[in-house]
């Protein structure tokens, strides 16, 4: 399943997010967004934490 598509409009951008439930879409969107400002392929991960 596409997690997110970029939309490249005249002098703007935009996200279209993609999820089995609105926490899904919203992490799809988050991920889309911060996209826009850094390559993800070169992001890893170092350290995971659980947040309640």
């Amino acid at each position: 399943m596409e997690k997110f598509k970029v939309l490249d409009t005249s002098g703007d951008v935009g996200i279209k997010a993609f999820g089995k439930s609105i926490d899904e879409a919203f992490i799809n969107a988050a991920t889309g967004m911060y996209s826009l400002i850094t390559n993800l392929d070169a992001i890893k991960e170092k350290k995971q934490l659980m947040y309640q």
